[in-house]
């Protein structure tokens, strides 16, 4: 996330011609890196963030106190402050931007690949588990099972279901009908109370 974070710092800057000095995961000595045209790309000791550190960045190396030569020139066009306003606050917005489209990416993956329940079953009226030692498992439901009608009333989708289960009083014997293995068959479930 931080390295996202810095990258948009970095990308935007390269953008309008900020000369960037050091790109760093990390902070603290350096352990390895490589420089590459006026960027160091570095990894540090403590792993706890990163920065990008730009050419006329810091204010202190924008004053200039008399008799003392300043370490920027005041109209290098790679530094900085030598840019328009509007860049510079690009340049600072571009961290958290990036981190925010970081966050849409991982999300849209997420749900397109990972997500732990299938679309298409969702909508099916399947079992997919039982839980052991309750009023379904005593039944005979089993995972698999396709509920085909429960308590006299057709259930299709997985709103039918619920629709039929809410009616349902604890204590009184339901039908249930299912399909197991292409075969139709009626089972009787007890339903208790807080199960």
């Amino acid at each position: 996330m931080v390295v996202v974070h810095e990258f948009g710092h970095f990308a935007v800057a390269k953008l309008f011609g900020v000369r960037v000095e050091s790109f760093s995961v990390g902070f603290g000595p350096r352990l390895f890196g490589v420089k590459y045209g006026d960027t160091d790309y570095k990894v540090c000791l403590l792993p706890l963030g990163g920065f990008v550190k730009m050419t006329g960045e810091a204010p202190e190396q924008n004053l200039e106190a008399p008799g003392t030569p300043t370490e920027v020139p005041v109209d290098d066009p790679g530094s900085f402050t030598a840019h328009p306003r509007w860049q510079r606050m690009l340049i600072g917005v571009a961290g958290p931007v990036a981190n925010f489209i970081l966050a849409f990416v991982l999300m849209l993956f997420y749900f397109g690949w990972i997500n732990e329940v299938p679309k298409f079953e969702v909508q099916t009226t399947t079992i997919e588990w039982v839980v052991p030692g309750s009023a379904a498992a005593q039944a005979g439901l089993q995972p698999g099972d396709v509920l085909t009608t429960l308590d006299n009333r057709w259930t299709t989708s997985v709103a039918d279901v619920y629709a039929a289960a809410a009616d349902v009083q604890p204590g009184r014997d339901v039908s249930v009908v299912i399909l197991r293995d292409g075969k139709e068959q009626t089972l009787t479930v007890k339903p208790v109370e807080g199960i």
